[in-house]
């Protein structure tokens, strides 16, 4: 699996920003359908950019963008707002939106 992250090796982020604030965020694509399987994939990463880049105090975020989300997912991230995940679905002409997420 491409989410695997192994202790030898740097796990293949797909966007690692830093925002105006100096905080990392770590941005997930997805080509298709978001499912809740994101959510591991991002804290995974965001632990590892935590545990190896962050300073003390620097904060970590993470942003997934997906074609269209799963409604399990969309209640996954309501559930747990301190995950500090946000959701974005992008549409043909290329540009992203914020998904109002359910509970």
């Amino acid at each position: 699996c491409p989410c695997d992250l192994d202790a030898n090796r740097d796990p293949e982020i797909d966007i690692l920003a830093v925002d105006r604030r100096g905080d990392f965020v770590v941005i997930e694509c997805k080509l298709r359908r978001g499912n809740p399987a994101i959510v591991g994939q991002l804290m995974g990463y965001m632990a590892w950019v935590r545990n190896n880049l962050a300073a003390e105090g620097q904060k970590v975020r993470g942003i997934a963008i997906v074609r269209s989300a799963a409604t399990l997912l969309k209640q996954l991230l309501a559930a747990h707002p301190e995950l500090d995940i946000k959701l974005l679905e992008y549409s043909d002409d290329g540009k992203t939106h914020p998904v109002p997420l359910s509970s």
